[in-house]
């Protein structure tokens, strides 16, 4: 639990966007402190969840983590950031990070149909995107030919060259 971290334990903290991982050594450790402060209830105190205020030095950097839960070794940080005590809690996190991310890798044939689908129900019930969508595969096309027409243009031109190169070695 992070309230029972000490300086010189070991902290690590998972940057979930690139993803990596930063191994660090507890520095400092506040006392645990309710969240925001004791509120009342019906006329009753009630305490917020605890939490600690922690500073860790990752190579010659010092990361400093506020208000994480003190009665936890693991907590989402916020900002893609997962900070645990634990390796095997750590390990844990990049697990899910890993079979989330294969899971969306999995579902992109099924994104790309609904995509195509939607795009298709948008030009059937407004005529403006069907004149846009039109235009656009009218303009598609006529790349396409022109495209067509340049590679025509640039067969010929290497037969008139082949066709001249060799009358001239005829004479």
């Amino acid at each position: 639990m992070f309230q029972s971290l000490r300086v010189g334990t070991p902290l690590y903290v998972l940057h979930k966007s690139e993803p990596r991982v930063e191994r660090g050594e507890v520095t400092f450790v506040s006392n645990p402190v309710p969240q925001f402060g004791q509120t009342y209830t019906s006329g009753l105190m009630s305490q917020q969840p605890p939490t600690v205020d922690v500073k860790i030095k990752s190579g010659d950097q010092i990361i400093e983590l506020k208000q994480l839960p003190a009665n936890m070794s693991v907590a989402d940080y916020g900002n893609g950031l997962v900070v645990s005590e634990s390796r095997e809690a750590i390990l844990n996190e990049i697990g899910l990070l890993k079979s989330n991310s294969q899971r969306i890798i999995d579902s992109t044939d099924q994104h790309r149909a609904i995509v195509s689908k939607c795009d298709a129900l948008l030009e059937e019930l407004n005529p403006q995107i069907r004149q846009e969508a039109e235009r656009s595969r009218e303009i598609g096309s006529l790349s396409n030919r022109v495209g067509d027409l340049e590679s025509s243009i640039k067969e010929l031109k290497e037969m008139l060259a082949l066709s001249l190169n060799s009358k001239s070695k005829e004479k």
